[in-house]
């Protein structure tokens, strides 16, 4: 049993920023999107509809989300031209309202608290077939104070599949719920390296490399003792390990129990 502690130091959690915007041209590496300055989600859908029966509400169903934005940015990449509806005809002639291409994007949005401030963590943002719909740009003489027009677009996604959950083209990865070096080996894949191109991973890909920190990992010792290596686990002094304070039992017969009793 443990009681409930409000305000405790380090606990005052809050999100402010967002920052390293990387954009997928499918077949292509990603590069930087240098620039932008904000990503307003507001998914549409997940409507609830009452049915009744007798006067009596007999079934709520609620109808599927998806995922939409209103991306903003003092400046696009050129690689996203093509997705915004403009033709490079070569020459640095191009033709406007032309087809558009679908994208990935992702970004970070940050996680601050009452210790660390705004550098406490992050969260990794990856949205999936995104489309960019046409938006209004409003072009404005130069007075007397100079300001940088800001651009933006309203973002729509089509989902993709993944076994056990609903259709999504939004996925978020807590640095916080996660282990260094799994942020790492995302990172690498998203930012790139010195010797691989960014690109955008699919999410079993990325399912892969979280699953992989789960294993339990057995070093024998060589004496008749061993270390028990992975996510949750504890070496005890006594020389037995516990899987998430829960603790294992030997049967002696190369078969264990796991109990939360001592």
């Amino acid at each position: 049993m443990a009681q409930l502690i409000w305000n405790d130091i380090g606990s005052h959690l809050f999100e402010s920023g967002i920052d390293r915007g990387v954009l997928y041209i499918p077949g292509a590496s990603g590069v930087p999107w240098n620039g932008l300055t904000g990503v307003d989600e507001k998914p549409s859908g997940a409507s609830v509809s009452a049915y009744y029966m007798d006067g009596v509400r007999y079934a709520t169903v609620v109808s599927s989300e998806e995922y939409a934005a209103t991306l903003q940015a003092f400046y696009s990449p050129v690689e996203f031209d093509q997705c915004d509806g403009s033709l490079d005809l070569g020459y640095g002639f191009f033709a406007e309202h032309q087809a558009r291409k679908s994208f990935g994007l992702s970004y970070r949005t940050r996680l601050g608290n009452d210790i660390d401030g705004s550098d406490y963590a992050y969260k990794i943002h990856i949205v999936y077939n995104a489309w960019a719909t046409p938006s209004e740009r409003a072009y404005k003489t130069i007075g007397a104070d100079a300001d940088i027009d800001s651009l933006s677009w309203d973002l729509q996604a089509s989902p993709v599949s993944y076994s056990g959950i609903r259709p999504t083209a939004h996925f978020v990865l807590d640095a916080t719920q996660a282990p260094e070096s799994d942020v790492a080996a995302l990172e690498e894949i998203l930012y790139g390296s010195p010797s691989t191109n960014p690109r955008l991973p699919e999410p079993t890909e990325i399912i892969s490399i979280l699953a992989a920190n789960n294993r339990l990992n057995v070093f024998d010792n060589g004496d008749g003792t061993y270390i028990v290596a992975g996510k949750g686990v504890t070496n005890n002094k006594n020389g037995s390990f516990s899987i998430n304070d829960q603790n294992l039992i030997d049967h002696g017969n190369g078969s264990f129990t796991v109990s939360s009793q001592a």
